[in-house]
């Protein structure tokens, strides 16, 4: 008889720990779903601004899209993998030895353009 009181102890325990984690996924997902809204927000911003940025460079200085598409691949490129993303990489550069972040063409102290 103790032992079956104890076992029925136990399995509400469990069941209500079962209970807290089911709570507890919805709320994150709440939140994850809140969190996904407010990026996809953001980087619809971004793609604005930019686009409005692009815009405006294109009309008073004549640029084209392949110029656009040169510096995109140029700045991709910059970490030595072409994955459409900036890369965080370091790099020396040989006119002053300092250390440079990757992602620049040229040594923000001297001025040397950086070995890629």
């Amino acid at each position: 008889m103790h032992w079956e009181f104890y076992q029925q102890q136990v399995i509400r325990g469990v069941e209500r720990k079962a209970a807290e984690g089911t709570r507890e996924a919805a709320r994150l997902e709440r939140d994850l779903t809140t969190v996904s809204v407010e990026l996809r927000s953001a980087i619809d911003k971004i793609v604005l601004v930019n686009r409005a940025l692009w815009e405006l460079l294109s009309e008073r200085h004549g640029l084209e899209e392949a110029d656009l598409d040169k510096k995109i691949e140029e700045i991709d490129l910059r970490d030595g993998v072409a994955d459409g993303r900036m890369g965080t990489s370091e790099a020396t550069c040989a006119g002053c030895g300092r250390k440079a972040r990757g992602e620049r063409a040229n040594c923000l102290y001297c001025g040397h353009a950086l070995d890629r």
